[in-house]
């Protein structure tokens, strides 16, 4: 599993710090990388704080790519699949952005209540039917923690607390 934090800017996903397994078969996900909000577990975080009006205008707005299989390029899905995340307070991308590729978010509020940054834990499918052979993307989220997320979780916290607003 590979543990990303995340941030919004230009209508994009940047991706400002991670921390990988120690192990040879890892996501190819980088520092500085810049995702699309409407095919990633952490755009869909920030997707979720827009109203209808301005999802339609990002959709009309962004050049949608059907990057895989299972991209969610249309509207109307799109409105149902934010509807879940405002619902359980996490997202999740399945293969929608890179095959074989599953993650989850959530987001980190600020003062304001207004999510100024999401963390993911992102996983190669084969890994997580190895691990719960009856894995279902809808209950994902349910699932606890492992050690690797909640240690990158505590360490982007404690970054955070010590930067401030400066990251």
């Amino acid at each position: 599993e590979t543990v990303n934090l995340g941030i919004y800017n230009n209508g994009e996903v940047v991706i400002i710090c991670k921390v990988e397994p120690d192990r040879r078969v890892r996501s190819n996900i980088e520092v500085g990388e810049r995702e699309p909000l409407y095919a990633t577990a952490l755009g869909k975080q920030f997707l979720s704080e827009f109203t209808k009006d301005k999802v339609r205008e990002y959709f009309e707005t962004v050049q949608l790519k059907k990057l895989t299989e299972n991209t969610i390029v249309d509207l109307d899905k799109m409105y149902e699949e934010l509807k879940k995340v405002r619902m359980n307070g996490v997202s999740i991308d399945n293969q929608e952005y890179s095959e074989d590729l599953i993650c989850t978010a959530a987001p980190i509020y600020n003062y304001e209540n207004r999510i100024e940054r999401g963390v993911s834990i992102c996983k190669l499918y084969y890994n997580a039917l190895h691990l719960w052979p009856t894995y279902d993307c809808e209950s994902a989220p349910e699932r606890p923690l492992n050690s690797l997320g909640r240690t990158a979780i505590k360490i982007f916290t404690r970054q955070q607390a010590v930067l401030g607003d400066a990251t």
